[in-house]
């Protein structure tokens, strides 16, 4: 049985060809939009629909299309620690795998002795240390870091470097200051030519302080150069959330403070709708006769 035989009505789109409603070419032209951004631009993007209008689906396909278009040295990355239950922190879940990537790209760079020593004494490159300080400094999150790097999906095993960072040295770089360390991971990003396009969904499914921590990752904690963040939620219920976790009088007007661009996700039209429908009774008429079929052979026999 096909892909698009066994989709559910209510199942998310992940791959082109379960797509019944247009949503891959809304994709495609909108991650054509967010390429034109260029990647040394900063921008925060929203994709609002209400529940059930297809939001997962777009973001799955614009990650598809996203990672056909991206210009060398971008990264992909979807980010969504409330759905797996891990109980990892939002800063946590986008930082540490930022700090791999940063680190497998300082270690390309390095001199093949340089590269043994690092593994030798199984350490970090300098800025995906500083990386992880900053996400020691900045998650809110008292576990050890080893213990919450190894729940992230895609990091590689970084428990050795991770336990070196004893306590000692933690309260020296705490001489750092967040900011300083922010500004030292900026300045990296932009000298390595790096670029990242994160991708957040079901935001109207946060709890209130969620979406204060997904606020303040965008607004201070992640805000680099080179970062386009993409948005997906329900504008009422994500505002309703933040008026309530921030205090805020009016949490939509909030909202517009932090998306710079907003994408109001189109209905699916009438002919796409009488058309899966219609596939969807001819499916299960097929199953009717089907069963009919077994039930009179079983009399027969």
């Amino acid at each position: 049985m096909s892909d698009i035989e066994v989709m559910r009505l209510d199942q998310s789109v992940t791959r082109p060809e379960q797509d019944r409603y247009g949503f891959r070419y809304v994709a495609a032209q909108l991650a054509q939009s967010i390429q034109a951004i260029g990647r040394e631009g900063s921008a925060v993007i929203g994709i609002e629909g209400v529940w059930g209008s297809g939001k997962t689906s777009l973001l799955n396909l614009l990650h598809t299309e996203l990672d056909k278009q991206k210009e060398d040295n971008t990264f992909v990355l979807n980010i969504s620690p409330w759905l797996d239950g891990s109980g990892t922190s939002l800063v946590e879940s986008l930082l540490i795998p930022l700090a791999g990537i940063i680190a497998a790209e300082e270690e390309r760079l390095l001199s093949p002795e340089d590269r043994e020593s690092l593994e030798k004494k199984k350490i970090l490159t300098r800025t995906a240390r500083t990386l992880m300080e900053y996400t020691r400094a900045t998650a809110r999150h008292l576990a050890p870091l080893a213990q919450t790097a190894a729940m992230i999906p895609g990091v590689p095993d970084a428990s050795g470097a991770l336990d070196a960072l004893s306590e000692s040295q933690w309260l020296k770089e705490k001489e750092k200051t967040t900011t300083q360390m922010r500004t030292e991971i900026a300045e990296k990003i932009v000298g390595m030519d790096l670029s990242f396009i994160i991708l957040l969904d079901d935001l109207d499914r946060l709890e209130p302080a969620q979406a204060v921590e997904v606020v303040r990752l965008v607004k201070s904690v992640a805000d680099f150069p080179r970062f386009r963040y993409i948005l997906c939620y329900d504008k009422s219920v994500l505002a309703l959330a933040i008026k309530k976790g921030l205090g805020v009088e009016d949490g939509e007007l909030y909202l517009q403070k932090i998306v710079q661009i907003s994408f109001s996700l189109p209905r699916p039209e009438s002919f796409d709708l009488r058309r899966e429908f219609f596939f969807r009774e001819l499916s299960d008429y097929t199953k009717l006769l089907t069963a009919n079929f077994r039930t009179k052979n079983l009399l027969m026999t």
